[in-house]
Order: C-alpha cells, then sequence, then structure tokens
C-alpha cells in the first residue's frame, strides 16, 4: 500500500447521528397491508435487509451502548473494596476491642470507620462511572475506526438502496405474473411500473428526484469507486463531495431510509389492491 497517497474522508464525530434508524412501527404496518398476499414474502425480506444495513450504520452507537451494558454489568456483580474493607475492620475493632473501650468509645470508632468506608467507596464509584463521551472520543482517536465509520455509510446506503430496487423489481414480477422478471434498466423498471401500478406511483417510487439521486449515487458508489460520476455531477443530490469523492455522512443513510420507506409503502398498498397480488 502506497502510504503517500491519501483519500478524502469525512465522518460525523456525532455518536447521537448514530442512532439505530430502522423504523419498527413502519414494518407492522406494511406487514399489516400486505398479509395473506404474495407481497408478504417480498416484505419480509426487505425488512430484513433495511434493519440489516440500518444496525451496520448505527455500528458506533451499539458498540459504545454495548460496551456499557457490559461494564455496569460488571460492576453491579462485584462487592466495593471498601464494603468489604470496612466490614473485615469493624468486625474485627468489634471483636478485638472489647474490654479495651467503652461501648461508646468502640459505637464510635466503628462510626468513623464506616464513614471513611462511605466516602471511599463514593470516590471508587466516580473513578469507575462509564463515560460514554469518552470512549466514543477514545474510539474516534483511531484512524481505523474513522475509516470503518466511513466504510460502514458507503456500505449501508447502497445495501439500503440495493434493497428498496429490489424490492420494486419483486413487485413488478408478481404483478406482472413473471417470476423471472429483471428490469435491468431504470427506464424499464419506470415504464412497467407505470402500466402496473400507475403512473404517479412510478414517478414517486422511481422517476422522482429523491430516488434518481439515490440511484446515481448508488452508481457511483457500486460502479465508480465512490467517485462522483459525470452523471452524479449534474444532479442535485445533497451530500457533500470532496476531491470528487462522495461523503455519505451518517444523516444521509438515515435520510434514504426515511424517503424510500414511504415508498415502500406507497407501492405495497398499491400492489396488493391487483388480482396477482392480492391473494397467496
Amino acid at each position: 500500500m502506497n502510504d503517500d497517497k491519501t483519500v478524502s474522508l469525512r465522518i460525523d464525530d456525532r455518536l447521537e447521528q448514530y442512532r439505530p434508524f430502522f423504523d419498527s412501527p413502519w414494518a407492522e404496518q406494511i406487514d399489516a397491508v400486505t398479509a395473506g398476499t404474495k407481497l408478504a414474502d417480498a416484505v419480509f425480506a426487505l425488512s430484513v435487509n433495511w434493519r440489516a444495513a440500518a444496525n451496520t450504520c448505527a455500528m458506533p452507537w451499539l458498540m459504545c451502548q454495548s460496551s456499557r451494558r457490559q461494564w455496569t454489568t460488571y460492576l453491579e456483580k462485584q462487592q466495593p473494596f471498601s464494603d468489604s474493607f470496612t466490614a473485615a475492620v469493624t468486625g474485627r475493632v468489634a471483636g478485638e476491642m472489647v474490654g479495651d473501650l467503652s461501648k461508646a468509645k468502640q459505637k464510635k470508632l466503628v462510626h468513623i470507620i464506616q464513614t471513611v468506608g462511605d466516602e471511599t467507596r463514593e470516590q471508587a464509584d466516580e473513578a469507575t462511572l462509564f463515560r460514554l463521551d469518552a470512549v466514543w472520543r477514545c474510539l474516534l482517536d483511531d484512524p481505523e475506526f474513522q475509516l470503518a465509520i466511513w466504510g460502514s455509510q458507503r456500505i449501508g446506503y447502497g445495501s439500503i438502496y440495493h434493497a428498496y430496487e429490489h424490492f420494486v423489481r419483486g413487485c413488478i414480477a408478481l404483478a406482472s405474473g413473471n417470476p423471472s422478471y429483471r428490469g435491468r434498466r431504470i427506464h424499464a423498471l419506470i415504464r412497467d411500473a407505470g402500466q402496473l401500478f400507475g403512473p404517479k406511483i412510478a414517478h414517486d417510487c422511481l422517476a422522482s428526484q429523491s430516488v434518481m439521486a439515490a440511484r446515481l449515487v448508488r452508481n457511483a458508489l457500486a460502479h465508480n469507486g465512490g467517485r462522483e460520476t459525470v452523471q452524479l455531477r449534474g444532479f442535485p443530490h445533497g451530500l457533500v463531495v470532496e476531491d470528487n469523492v462522495v461523503q455519505v455522512m451518517a444523516s444521509d443513510t438515515r435520510g434514504l431510509f426515511d424517503r424510500l420507506k414511504i415508498r415502500a409503502y406507497k407501492l405495497a398498498r398499491q400492489a396488493v389492491t391487483l388480482p396477482t397480488i392480492r391473494a397467496q
């Protein structure tokens, strides 16, 4: 590997941006709409693929939360050393100082020891407190982790669009009664979707500006090494481009999912009205 070469790399350094974004209520709604129809399996596959892609994009958040749970569980199972030490000392004092100190002085001494133990435990609790922001900052200091975040967003973006286009193709295949339908060209997909589901659905789900932009971004990621293509350069897509490299940020993957889930639901509702899809 040539160490002199660099690649433009931009990531969002805010952990909150990596919260999981898969929409479970949406999944329940589209499941309900397609239950008992030939579209049910395609919807299930779409949901699984989108959840997997969303979790890939949310990996930084999931890692930090998992670390916190493991650390908290571990600490809860441990008896603080200060508690063990305090209990041992007070028991020893009570047993060995009988006759040397009055009961009042024994009681006072035990109280002092317990107070010191409580203070020590508080200091220890503060020292072992899991600080999510500190863990996140530590991870961000690692160049390999930065590269992993950068790559996960690109992979997630492509996976979200791939799953969506496959779902659209599946809807057309079922509606047309042609299981081997491929529709390899976008114009053919738009044409066939329009004939089966109506021109408005075809436009919203395949030809609208936001979907076309996502397709061109996917093409740049899949077929041009992530570098901006001529077609993408002339199209309003809203993503950051640095040194001709498309930068997919956390907000971009979440935004793509939010836009496509609406269209997938709209297409499913229309598709299940067709006799070729309505019943299993």
